[in-house]
């Protein structure tokens, strides 16, 4: 689900991105549930907190410095 809507990186944006490609620290969370909701359910319910919540969206895309920018 994505808007195809890009602004170019601010200066925090920035730092994070270096200090990332520098030190990388990212991470995930990864939840068991123990449930028989169909992949359908899920999908929506994904959708639903990305709309309510639209920086589960964003990507950072680009692969020169200077070209970085937010997908949102």
């Amino acid at each position: 689900m994505k808007n195809n809507n890009r602004c170019p990186l601010g200066i925090n944006e920035k730092v994070f991105r270096v200090l990332d490609q520098k030190v990388a620290i990212n991470f995930a969370i990864v939840a068991e549930l123990d449930c028989n909701e169909p992949e359908e359910a899920w999908r929506q319910a994904m959708d639903s907190a990305q709309l309510r919540h639209p920086n589960l969206s964003v990507e950072i895309i680009g692969s020169h410095y200077s070209n970085l920018a937010l997908n949102l």
